[in-house]
């Protein structure tokens, strides 16, 4: 198997799920074949083989699948599930499901780290309600101190006391429960996990390569600095590079004869975290195309 494929509860209520059982069987087979880009490759044997029926079911499958629908639920390709590339078959609503499917861990992901910050808020909270029941020093007496200097002192004592008895990890991570969610929200990674992608040579490669891309296409010159980089290799933990360069060609398609939208053809624009996920939903069959035909490839193109 080449990856993972989230079977969606809502095929049950599709026209699909209508067809026989044999061509039900090798849809499935087909989404679970399917690489990154929806691409199957395999023959019609191969793919009868592996759906565990007959190559002439498999090739009256394929026929159903291929053929318009005008019950579908989607009408990208009029209906169509499937279109024939070289090599195999293309799942035609591949993209906007594994768009969803992102949309769903990313919000698993969210509720887990809204969990995790609660519970180092107890955490938190537990140490100071230790760390003030603790008698002040004896060293200095505070009661006849104006208030100013009172807090002061308490101040000082206390950050002694957590340093001795809080984990160093909640004085790190605890700025405020509502800045780590804030942070969390804003990036799917930690504060380390970003400085590594930033060091990461390759990821550094693959960014200043979509950099070129967008300068060879548009013939901007926005120069290689963290400020373009980091938001490039941001986008690059959540997509890979062939679809963030899909991205930067439709947006061009779109954008460049418009005088109003053609300024923000930049990458903060382009590679903004929302504006980004908007631009990879909004891709087309033609596009899953172009990425699958330019995936084997080591380097994004230049035209």
């Amino acid at each position: 198997m080449q990856g993972y494929t989230k079977l969606f509860g809502s095929i049950l209520a599709s026209t699909i799920w209508r067809e026989p059982d044999t061509t039900r069987l090798v849809w499935i087979t087909m989404l679970a074949l399917s690489n990154k880009h929806g691409v199957v490759e395999a023959s019609v044997p191969g793919l009868a083989a592996l759906s565990r029926v007959s190559e002439p079911a498999a090739r009256m499958a394929l026929a159903t699948l291929s053929a318009p629908d005008l019950d579908s639920r989607s009408q990208l390709e009029d209906g169509r599930r499937i279109v024939a590339v070289d090599g195999g078959w293309l799942l035609v609503t591949h993209a906007k499901y594994r768009a969803k499917m992102n949309r769903d861990l990313r919000r698993n992901y969210l509720a887990v780290k809204q969990q995790e910050c609660r519970a180092r808020r107890k955490a938190r909270e537990a140490v100071n309600t230790n760390v003030n029941s603790q008698p002040l020093s004896t060293t200095v007496n505070p009661v006849n101190l104006p208030d100013k200097r009172k807090k002061k002192i308490r101040s000082k004592k206390n950050q002694k006391l957590l340093s001795e008895q809080a984990p160093t990890s909640i004085e790190q991570e605890f700025s405020g429960c509502k800045q780590d969610e804030a942070s969390n929200i804003a990036s799917p990674t930690t504060i380390q996990q970003s400085a590594t992608a930033t060091s990461n040579p390759h990821a550094k490669n693959v960014a200043s390569e979509l950099l070129d891309f967008v300068n060879e296409t548009a013939g901007t010159h926005f120069r290689p600095v963290v400020a373009n980089l980091r938001m490039i290799q941001a986008r690059l933990q959540e997509y890979d590079h062939w679809t963030l360069a899909a991205v930067v060609r439709r947006q061009w398609a779109h954008w460049h004869a418009d005088e109003k939208m053609r300024p923000y053809f930049r990458p903060a624009t382009l590679f903004n975290r929302e504006k980004c996920a908007q631009y990879v939903g909004q891709l087309t069959t033609e596009d899953d195309r172009w990425i699958a035909a330019h995936a084997e490839g080591a380097h994004v193109p230049v035209s």
